[in-house]
Formats: C-alpha cells, structure tokens, sequence
C-alpha cells in the first residue's frame, strides 16, 4: 500500500517519527511524505523555524520514510487532489485527528472521496510546545 502523509516537520521530533512509524504498518507499504512551502506554513500556521530544504533533509533521513514530496500544496482540494492522488499513486491518506475539523482545507480533497484515516497525534510532544519551552527560557 502507498501511504501519503504531510505536514511541516519544523523542529523535526520524535512525534514525527512516532507518526511516521504508526503510518508504516506493514513492511511492504511505502511511506510518502509531503513537506509543506515556508510561504504556504507562514500562511496557514506560521512562519516556521527550519527553512523548507532543512525540513525535507530530515524527514529523508527518517527511516520510515520512502519518498518526498518537496513544496507539497497545503491545500489539498478535491480538484486538485485526484490529480496529485495518481501523480504518486497514493492508496490512502493519513492524518492527526485534530486536522479532522469543518472548515480546514489541508486535507479538503482526500476527505471529499473518502481518501482520509485520522491517527491520534503523539501525546505529550508537539513543535508548538517546543517552541513555547525555547522562548520560556530565552525570557
């Protein structure tokens, strides 16, 4: 099976490991990962650590992963997504549940024809809290 999955990876941890691994059940699947624009997470999230080439370095070296898709869209949107579904032959797609909310357009297209598996996210780890502890004790 060829599993998709996406995000920033910013201040790449342990969380994105976990999820990685969870994604890659079995042996045979090949693990694909869309590394989003620093423009693109500047819009939708925020303006990320790492630049983009250093986020995609680490998720390459990730053992879990496959392949990467570099500058993946944000949004992808149902017409768009059938498209970029064939391009790299995706099979399934898989998310953390908190992006499984009405309005969010990151995974608008997979949703729109049931292309979508919600995972728990990784407790007690997050780039956020990350981010919160380094300016915590820069203050």
């Amino acid at each position: 099976m060829r599993i998709f999955i996406c995000g920033v990876f910013d201040l790449f941890h342990y969380g994105h490991m976990d999820f990685m691994k969870r994604s890659k059940l079995n042996k045979d699947d090949v693990l694909i990962v869309g590394v989003h624009t620093d423009e693109e997470t500047k819009q939708n999230k925020r303006i990320p650590i790492m630049k983009m080439e250093e986020r995609v370095r680490a998720v390459k070296m990730c053992r879990y992963v496959d392949e990467v898709v570099e500058a993946c869209p944000y949004n992808l949107s149902p017409e768009m997504w059938l498209e970029f579904k064939n391009k790299y032959q995706i099979d399934q797609v898989l998310a953390c549940s908190d992006y499984d909310k009405d309005g969010d357009e990151c995974y608008s297209g997979p949703r729109f024809y049931g292309d979508v598996v919600y995972l728990d996210r990784t407790p007690e780890i997050s780039t956020t809290d990350i981010i919160q502890r380094i300016s915590l004790r820069l203050n």
